[in-house]
């Protein structure tokens, strides 16, 4: 699959060193992590990272399994809603590794970049999903909507917390605040996004079956 080469060359160039200039940061603090000896800066941050482009990698690997239980036309209306957000997850967790991993400011840039994409698709498919449900109902069962906020809640407040200067902040040890967010972010996006394109399919597939013949009936016209 292309996501999963595109992260394994950007983990390999990162393990034998990013070139380009330093990025700003390492004065103020690259989200409390101290940089550390070696070619990858922020271990704690960096590899943490990962787990945005694995939730999208799960993501895309699952559409082709789903693709054999489903009609084409509506496979390939879903398999467009999945791709877009999945691919960001992709790039925003590579971008934000290859950020954390060598500290250069071309990675810092590209790391806003990637967010700013992640942002914008993710909003896209919340909208879109919106449009499609009928008033008063759900996109997806609300239990897991729920979760997929309280992870997300979560998240954000270690964020928040353990930013450079922030409480939470200890720039040198091995458990980093802002590592912590990138893990319950990177799941509460991949649960959300699969939830919900999920149960939109599960509804579609209710309202599309045909009703069953009342037995009362089908009995009266074979007495005919």
């Amino acid at each position: 699959m292309a996501a999963v080469a595109v992260v394994s060359a950007a983990v390999g160039w990162a393990l034998f060193g990013l070139p380009g200039a330093p990025a700003d940061c390492p004065a103020s603090g690259c989200d409390c992590e101290a940089p550390r000896a070696g070619l990858i800066r922020q271990p704690a941050n960096a590899w943490s990272s990962l787990a945005r482009a694995a939730t999208g990698i799960a993501l895309l690997s699952a559409e082709p399994a789903k693709a054999r239980r489903r009609p084409a036309v509506r496979h390939a209306a879903r398999a467009g809603r999945v791709t877009l957000p999945a691919s960001a997850l992709v790039l925003a967790g590579t971008a934000a590794f290859l950020f954390h991993a060598g500290l250069t400011a071309w990675a810092a840039h590209l790391d806003g970049l990637a967010v700013g994409v992640l942002v914008a698709t993710v909003a896209g498919h919340g909208l879109a999903t919106g449009a499609r449900r009928r008033p008063l109902r759900p996109t997806m069962p609300r239990a897991a909507a729920l979760l997929s906020w309280l992870l997300l809640g979560g998240g954000g407040l270690c964020w928040w917390l353990g930013r450079s200067g922030g409480p939470w902040c200890r720039p040198h040890s091995l458990l980093q605040a802002h590592a912590a967010w990138h893990l319950p972010a990177a799941a509460a996006l991949g649960l959300w996004l699969a939830g919900s394109v999920s149960w939109g399919d599960h509804r579609g597939s209710l309202r599309a079956a045909p009703p069953e013949p009342e037995q009362g009936t089908s009995g009266r016209a074979g007495e005919a």
